[in-house]
């Protein structure tokens, strides 16, 4: 089909156009167009009330100058005429330096300050021609409170008359000309952190406070800004915390306020002046917590800067008109723009541009003819102030121009092909196309929307998508798939672009043709029935009037598109034929859809599928039925799928009669089995069984039956046989019914001889032996088929009761019984139980059933002496059935006593008791000496008393019971000792050195008694001396100095103690141990002193007390810091406090606690954080030493370092802790004081030494000539 569309359409020219700049958008209406802005301007406000303006930034950068090395705490000013600074150090120092901002360099300058100090600040008063200096630290940490004139021109420096209000540091200073005063900012006031802003008058000599600071801070730098007289106060610190703000003040308000910009990093003490001919802003130095600077850093001020627009397209050529803006005047007089502007006809500007691509000045609405016809257009807006708090502004930029139209688009009207599919074939069109000119063209469909209407429109496309036109007017371009499909496109449009580029003519379109096809109709699919499990057959109506045949797709799943089985039209022009077809070849019980299409082959066109159905192939009968596995109540099932899948269900039926009056369906097909095998369960035992079965298709159709099967049940086995013994030759037995129509074979267990045949459940079996065992099988049976053998049922019968059971004793603790078996076999188990207070009471079964006692006689042992034993004893058969019980009953004799307990009640009796144990038939005792056998006595208690003995002497004792069948054993024999009398008349008969002899009387004690002596020490408490068997006794090795008490006692021989005699005491004089020697004390670093000693020459000295003066002094001997054992000769202290002198002296202690008194055995030294590295000691006289005569000889050794480091070794001496040392004097010349070589020794002349204790020490010097700081 061919649809020819006539138009006639052409683009517009002479068309008025105005381009205006004047939001924050990236539009061509927007100050932000074509990316980011020079970095000195910016976009002001947001959206239509955008403006541009200077971006106003403040930055501190760093310079490429730096100072000879980091420095801080300095002054520095600008000096108008040399153009240079000045500098002062942040130490104690009266030098000035100059710098030198052009040249970049350093110098001194010829005049000082009056005294050396630092921390100062200065600024330069103009009327005076002063540089004044304020304040500073003075050496000693003196804050001064002193102005200081320089003058640059001389360089001679004065005291102006008039000082600070209070002495401080770490001031700022600059001059305000409009005050005439100099501001200095903050400071330190001896620790304090000042707020303070002042006024220093030059011309009076005076000072005046104004409104503080936001916060302390010293250590702060200022400078004045020559345009706007404000003047910037840079970083600082606050309690030692640095920052990096900076501060400005106001000369007008006189108020100090934060700015925004900082430092590059937090710092205080620097220095800053401003270079007035240029507007430079220079801070140096500093410092912060981490190091201090160096460095020349500079606060830049933008004053100026350039907008310069993007590069604005007018999409053609065209006219220029007007440049404008607004607003046309600024409201600040301090700011001010201005604009210019170029134009091209290419996208980059260069020197095919106007004016050679140079910016050209353009009055607010003035014209821009002049730049002549052009595409591409730019401006520029220049922006100035001379107050960097604000800025000009541009709110609005509106250009004007004429052009011809560079684009026109048509979209034409919706056409109705009157087909609900169509296929678009191409598009052509013509017209006039002059150069500079052209066309595209782009289509879309839309389906009818059920009222003959244009639907939901498709989106515009091109050849390939939204983004691309048709171009060849010939129409060799391929339409859009999505357009030649036959979807959603009754309806169809075009949409042209007209374009005009660089040219006034326009583009003419005249006519546009499509060419079209539209789909067959939609055949009726009427039905789909399965003939068998292989065909199927399709049956539908025709409903096109231009297909040349019918495809059928088919398919297991839903939506088949293949192309399957087709057939010819039989009405092609027309519609309604009746056609069918029939599809082969096909499986058992599966699923298949279909859906059928007319189709123009000519153009390969295809209409919509019609509506889909499905149906299943008939299942397949079931094949080579069998039955396997029966047993009583089931039987496995098995059969072939001939063909069918693997989820076709099966119904499985069986019957008792041949399927003529019963049926019973075990398996239905909503059980869902598709296994081709099965197991029936639950049938009846013994029962004639039929079975079949049968498919079903996924249509619930069901196939035939197959061929049947017959089998019968097992008959089921015996169940419940039990037997029991009647008597001792007799048992029974009874099982369960195996059914009505059952009998029974009896046969016996062991040989398998039949012993009955019978219908009833039950046998009974006669004529065994006594306990013996009987058993029998049971194998049910029916006239058709035997039934399985039941397992043994074997039962034992009685045993006879015991006869002539008789108890004979047999000593203490033993009885022996006997009996007959009476029959019973040798196998026969018995059970004997025992009662020693009478049956039925306190049973207790020596010989249980579990024993398997098989013999007729036995003997007890450990039975309870002189007890009356009741007895019993009965008959267990092989199943553990009892007889009746036979009983007697016997007497053991008395039993042993336990051994009896002695307890000595004093110096000549003895208590004796024990416990009964031989037997309730116990009447008496009788008591025997242990060591004769003699008796002693009888008594019908447990307890006996013996009097009248002698002291500290054994006695021992045996006991026996006597009860109404005689006497029992005797005991073994006890034995006590009576107790010791105290000793009497204690005397100290002898006293010695450290030893003193002891006497008592033995009061009557045998000549065997042990005495115990005891000694007090001088605490007062008692510790043992030592024993004796005699009446004297010598203590020896008693503490010294102290009296001592001494005490005795006796002990017997049991070890039990008499009371003490009277105590005694006497004084011993003794001897107590020789001090140590050779104490030196060495400090070791970390505020520590090591202690070095000779040990004393005393053998028995067990430790060594050490005592400090705590750095007073004076030893403290009350209480000992440290005790270090014997035969350890040096000590650590802990940690002392750094750089105290620390005294130390030394005790010995022996080991019986004696410690000797000396006050001479000294040594000190000094605590020091770092070990010296070169240290010497006085290795004689040794410490504590008495010497007498004229000379002494000193000799020294290193204690830390080695030789090659040592120069000399200088003895010195004092009195005591308070006195200055002092050198010694040396005798003689060969022996020099200070000692200059090994073995470093000096003769010292003591003639002119008063008697007393004198200190010594060595003082090592190294050969870099530094003295050991701590000697």
């Amino acid at each position: 089909n061919l649809v020819a569309l006539s138009t006639a359409v052409r683009s517009v020219t002479g068309l008025g156009r105005s381009l205006t700049v004047t939001d924050d958008g990236t539009g061509s209406s927007g100050f932000n167009r074509g990316g980011p802005l020079l970095s000195s301007t910016t976009v002001l406000g947001a959206g239509a009330a955008a403006a541009v303006g200077l971006a106003l930034n403040e930055a501190v950068v760093l310079r490429s100058a730096t100072m000879p090395q980091a420095r801080e705490l300095m002054a520095a000013v600008y000096h108008p005429g040399t153009k240079r600074g000045v500098d002062n150090s942040a130490f104690e120092l009266a030098q000035i330096v100059v710098y030198d901002p052009i040249a970049h360099s350093v110098i001194s300058a010829a005049g000082n300050l009056p005294t050396a100090r630092s921390m100062t600040s200065a600024a330069y008063d103009p009327v005076t021609a002063r540089i004044y200096v304020f304040g500073g630290r003075q050496l000693g940490g003196i804050h001064l409170d002193q102005i200081v004139s320089f003058n640059p021109a001389n360089q001679a420096v004065a005291a102006v008359s008039t000082t600070l209000a209070s002495g401080r540091v770490e001031t700022s200073a600059v001059h305000d000309p409009a005050s005439g005063d100099i501001i200095l900012f903050g400071g330190n006031a001896t620790g304090t952190w000042l707020s303070d802003v002042a006024a220093f008058h030059p011309s009076g000599s005076s000072t005046t406070l104004l409104a503080p600071m936001p916060s302390p801070r010293a250590g702060t730098s200022a400078l004045r800004h020559p345009l706007t007289g404000k003047i910037a106060v840079y970083g600082g610190e606050d309690n030692g915390v640095p920052t990096a703000q900076v501060l400005e003040f106001d000369p007008a308000t006189r108020v100090t306020s934060p700015r925004a910009v900082t430092l590059p990093s937090a710092r205080s003490r620097t220095a800053a002046a401003a270079a007035s001919h240029d507007l430079r802003f220079m801070v140096f130095g500093g410092t912060a917590a981490a190091a201090g600077f160096n460095e020349s850093l500079e606060h830049v001020q933008i004053s100026s800067g350039v907008f310069r627009s993007a590069v604005f397209d007018t999409a053609n050529l065209s006219q220029l008109g007007t440049l404008s803006w607004t607003p046309a005047v600024q409201a600040d007089t301090s700011v001010a723009v201005g604009f210019s502007f170029r134009a091209g006809n290419v996208a980059t500007p260069g020197a095919t541009w106007s004016n050679g691509g140079l910016f050209g000045a353009v009055a607010n609405g003035g014209a821009l003819a002049p730049f002549g016809t052009s595409r591409y257009v730019q401006f520029a807006a220049t922006f100035t102030t001379t107050n960097v708090s604000t800025s000009a502004v541009v709110s609005d930029v509106t250009l004007t121009y004429n052009q011809t139209a560079a684009s026109g688009t048509l979209v034409s009207s919706a056409f109705d092909s009157g087909f609900p599919g169509n296929v678009l074939r191409s598009v052509r069109w013509a017209g006039i196309f002059s150069p500079g000119t052209t066309s595209q063209f782009q289509l879309r469909t839309a389906p009818d929307d059920g009222g003959g209407n244009p639907g939901a429109w498709s989106a515009w496309l091109g050849p390939t998508s939204s983004t691309d036109a048709y171009t060849d007017p010939n129409g060799g371009q391929v339409v859009h798939s999505s357009h030649s499909d036959g979807l959603s496109d009754r309806f169809f449009q075009y949409r042209v672009v007209l374009f005009s580029s660089s040219t006034l003519l326009p583009a003419v379109l005249s006519t546009v043709t499509l060419k079209t096809n539209h789909l067959p109709g939609v055949p009726t699919f009427n039905s789909f029935v399965a003939l068998s499990s292989s065909d199927i057959q399709a049956a539908f109506t025709d409903g096109s009037d231009n297909e040349t045949d019918f495809v059928l797709s088919t398919g297991t799943l839903p939506g088949p598109t293949n192309i399957g089985v087709s057939t010819g039209t039989g009405n092609g022009p027309g519609t309604g034929g009746a056609q069918s077809v029939l599809v082969r070849g096909l499986l058992p019980n599966v699923a298949y859809f279909a859906r059928v299409r007319a189709r123009n082959a000519p153009d390969a066109v295809f209409s919509a599928y019609s509506g889909e159905l499905n149906i299943f192939t008939f299942s397949n009968v079931p094949t080579g039925l069998a039955v396997s596995s029966v047993s009583l109540t089931s039987a496995t099932l098995a059969w072939g799928a001939a063909g069918n899948p693997n989820n076709t269900p099966y119904e499985v039926s069986f019957s008792t009669d041949g399927f003529l009056a019963h049926a019973s369906t075990p398996v239905a097909f909503a059980a869902g089995l598709t296994d081709t095998t099965t197991t029936l369960l639950d049938l009846t035992p013994g029962t004639t069984y039929t079975f079949r079965v049968r498919a079903q298709n996924g249509n619930a159709v069901a196939t035939l039956f197959s061929a049947a099967v017959t089998t019968p049940t097992l008959p089921s086995p015996l169940t419940n046989l039990v037997g029991a013994a009647l008597g001792v030759s007799s048992a029974a037995w009874t099982w369960d019914s195996s059914g009505p129509a059952a009998r029974y074979r009896v046969t016996s267990a062991s040989a398998g001889v039949l012993l009955d045949d019978l219908a009833a459940a039950s046998f009974t079996y006669v004529g065994a032996s006594t306990n013996s065992t009987v058993g029998i099988r049971v194998q049910p049976y029916t006239g058709t088929a035997f039934g399985a053998l039941s397992a043994a049922s074997t039962v034992f019968t009685l045993a006879a009761d015991p006869a002539g059971f008789a108890a004979v004793s047999q000593g203490t603790g033993a009885i022996s019984l006997s009996w007959t078996s009476a029959g019973n076999p040798p196998s026969t188990r018995y059970e004997v139980s025992l009662s020693t207070v009478g049956f039925p009471f306190a049973v207790s079964t020596p010989i249980a059933l579990g024993a398997a006692f098989t013999a007729t006689a036995t003997t007890y042992v450990g039975l309870t002496s002189g007890t009356t034993h009741h007895w019993r004893v009965r008959a267990f058969n092989g199943d553990a059935l009892a007889t009746a019980f036979a009983a007697a009953s016997t007497q053991t004799l008395p039993g042993a006593l336990t051994t009896p307990t002695p307890t000595a009640l004093g110096v000549s009796s003895i208590s004796w008791t024990w416990t009964n144990t031989a037997g309730p038939a116990v009447t008496s005792y009788v008591l025997s000496r242990a060591s004769d056998g003699v008796t002693v006595t009888t008594v019908s208690a447990t307890s006996f008393t013996e009097t009248a003995l002698s002291s500290d002497t054994a006695y021992g004792l045996r006991v026996r019971a006597v009860g109404g069948a005689g006497s029992g054993a005797l005991t073994a024999a006890a034995t006590v000792f009576t107790h010791a009398a105290p000793p009497s008349a204690t005397a100290v008969a002898a006293v010695f050195l450290d030893s003193a002899t002891l006497s008592w009387s033995p009061s009557g004690n045998p000549g065997r008694t042990v005495y115990q002596v005891e000694r007090a020490t001088p605490s007062g408490s008692f510790a043992a001396g030592g024993s004796s068997t005699g009446t004297t006794f010598l203590l020896v090795n008693l503490l010294a100095d102290a009296t001592h008490t001494f005490r005795v006692r006796a002990v017997n021989g049991d070890g039990v103690l008499s009371a003490y005699d009277a105590a005694v005491s006497t004084y011993v004089r003794g001897l107590l141990p020789s001090p140590a020697s050779g104490f030196r004390a060495v400090p070791v670093g970390a505020a520590r002193i090591r202690l070095d000693w000779t040990v004393s020459p005393t053998t028995t000295v067990v430790r060594y007390d050490l005592f400090t003066d705590s750095a007073t002094g004076s030893v403290d001997y009350a209480l000992a810091f440290a005790s270090v054992a014997s035969p350890t000769s040096f000590y650590l202290t802990a940690p002392l406090t750094a750089n105290a002198t620390y005294l130390f002296g030394i005790r010995a202690v022996d080991e019986r606690g004696a410690v000797e008194r000396n006050v001479d055995v000294l040594a000190s030294a000094l605590a020091v954080s770092s070990a010296p590295p070169l240290s010497a000691f006085v290795r004689s006289p040794a410490g504590g030493s008495r010497a007498w005569g004229d000379r002494l000889t000193l000799t020294a050794a290193l204690v830390a370092g080695v030789q090659a480091d040592l120069a000399r070794v200088t003895f010195q001496f004092r009195a005591s802790t308070a006195a200055a040392w002092q050198d010694v004097t040396a005798a003689e010349a060969e022996r020099p004081n200070p000692a200059l070589s090994p073995p470093y020794a000096v003769f010292w002349d003591v003639t002119a030494l008063a008697g007393g204790r004198v200190q010594l020490r060595a003082l090592a010097r190294g050969v870099d000539g530094v003295d050991d700081p701590a000697p």
